[in-house]
């Protein structure tokens, strides 16, 4: 069964327009990748091994990657971190 072809095409449009927001505004941001694969590895957990659908575990997925972002952000920069 071959994937579907939109699905990877919006998930590269979305990657690369958050390297290209954070590009424009003059910082180097090595840590896209990572809490992307963060999310993506989630996600293809969920769906291959729980047998969720896509697009919930996809939306579930986000959630530990936004919070390891802001966790790898506050810890280089200082700020207050509230477990």
């Amino acid at each position: 069964m071959e994937p579907p072809f939109a699905i990877f095409t919006l998930l590269n449009v979305a990657m690369a327009l958050g390297l290209y927001i954070t590009a424009m505004s003059g910082q180097l941001s090595m840590a896209t990748a990572a809490i992307a694969g963060v999310g993506g590895y989630l996600a293809a957990v969920l769906t291959v091994k729980f047998g969720w659908p896509l697009l919930p575990a996809t939306f579930l997925a986000a959630s530990p990657a936004a919070w390891s972002a802001r966790r790898w952000r506050c810890s280089r920069s200082r700020c207050a971190i509230s477990s």
